[in-house]
């Protein structure tokens, strides 16, 4: 027998393209012509749409510029902006409660660890940078390799990710304590076999 389909659970209707989704167990957040909406990924659960809202906030649109990318954890909102921003949001309080501005252009992808206590941003030269909000510390990521196509941190040690290109992911780690102080350390790199792409990063795996 065929297995059922999944029940639909809600549909949404944005005026404007809708350039990407990033989705959390509970909300989604949706780039569309320069703008974030963020609302419960089930209609059930906000039926009234009260809990809706988009960023950036009203009267700061000229600040920021246009929302560029963004991601999900399971209670932040995270995205980056042409003019450099890069911003983590709380859903539950709507209010911003991290904020770096990167003077060397555009914000175009924006990869926050499951707490989103750590995030690692590509600007449109295409170099990746950690940004520490507790410490307000970015940091630069060396040994980098082609363009930046994906970050997936670690789900075992939340100081770990890797950074993947085309054709090879490179691993590191972020040390809080050195005699230099914080920074990010190059651990090693994969080649990535033909036609595959990494999903998950287990134990630098």
């Amino acid at each position: 027998a065929r297995a059922r389909p999944p029940p639909l659970v809600n549909r949404r209707e944005y005026l404007g393209v809708v350039d990407a989704v990033a989705m959390s167990a509970s909300y989604a957040i949706a780039l569309c012509e320069g703008r974030a909406f963020v609302h419960a990924v089930e209609a059930a659960d906000d039926p009234d749409e009260t809990r809706e809202f988009k960023l950036p906030e009203r009267g700061e649109e000229a600040r920021q510029g246009a929302v560029t990318a963004v991601a999900a954890t399971p209670a932040l909102a995270a995205y980056g902006t042409d003019r450099g921003f890069v911003r983590l949001v709380s859903v539950r309080d709507r209010a911003a409660v991290a904020e770096h501005r990167h003077a060397e252009g555009a914000v175009v992808a924006v990869y926050p660890n499951a707490a989103g206590m750590k995030v690692v941003f590509v600007d449109e030269h295409a170099t990746a940078c950690l940004y520490d909000p507790a410490s307000e510390r970015v940091l630069p990521i060396p040994e980098p390799g082609g363009p930046p196509k994906k970050v997936l941190w670690d789900a075992a040690d939340p100081d770990v990710f890797a950074v993947a290109d085309a054709s090879s992911f490179r691993v590191y780690l972020y040390a809080r304590v050195t005699v230099d102080g914080p920074r990010v350390e190059f651990v090693g790199a994969h080649v990535l076999p033909a036609g595959c792409a990494p999903t998950s990063l287990v134990n630098g795996v």
